[in-house]
């Protein structure tokens, strides 16, 4: 059989750290994040990463013996380009191509550059303009879904991983509210009853 173009065999040393090695090894055992991170190295889109949710239910479903896809409710892809800051429906729409109909979740792309364009009118209070997506990173609404993994295996995570791989939840209070930490957790807690969720 041939080998599939949109599978990726990222290095699982390029962190040197055993949990970043675990964390690689449970997304390659996922097909539909493996095709993904195959997808956006097609694309090249500039610190392009798959982030967040996706990547932390996978670990969480490994971790619990659950389904793979099991609480994820869509895939984050996150980039940042200054230069063209208005891209992200065009690479949406290749990334759904790229994958076909049968990917089991919705694709939400943001270019981390353009994000304080928006921010205010959806949250209801002013961010300034990042200048990269780990300065983005360092202000998403808990520490445990800080996390981006690119196609060549490199893995950004600002607050380290050691609260992901203890199914812990911790608030990052540097930019998200209250409410919104716990929406996010009530949500959380329902799907994945083992994780521990700190209080805000």
């Amino acid at each position: 059989m041939e080998p599939d173009p949109l599978r990726v065999r990222p290095d699982p040393t390029a962190m040197g750290d055993a949990r970043a090695s675990e964390l690689l090894r449970i997304v390659r055992g996922s097909p539909a994040l493996d095709r993904a991170l195959g997808a956006l190295a097609t694309l090249g889109l500039p610190a392009g990463a798959v982030a967040a949710g996706a990547v932390v239910g996978t670990v969480w479903n490994a971790l619990t013996g659950r389904d793979a896809h099991h609480g994820i409710a869509d895939l984050d892809v996150v980039y940042f380009d200054a230069e063209n800051p208005h891209a992200e429906e065009e690479a949406r729409a290749r990334l759904e191509t790229l994958l076909g109909p049968r990917f089991p979740w919705p694709i939400e792309v943001v270019n981390q550059a353009r994000v304080h364009e928006w921010y205010e009118a959806h949250f209801g209070y002013a961010v300034r303009p990042f200048t990269s997506v780990l300065d983005a990173m360092h202000h998403w609404p808990t520490t445990t879904t800080a996390i981006a993994l690119a196609p060549d295996g490199n893995v950004n995570a600002p607050f380290g991983l050691e609260d992901l791989f203890a199914l812990r939840v911790r608030p990052n209070r540097a930019l998200a509210s209250e409410a919104t930490y716990r929406r996010k957790t009530e949500r959380w807690r329902a799907l994945w009853p083992e994780i521990e969720v700190v209080a805000w």
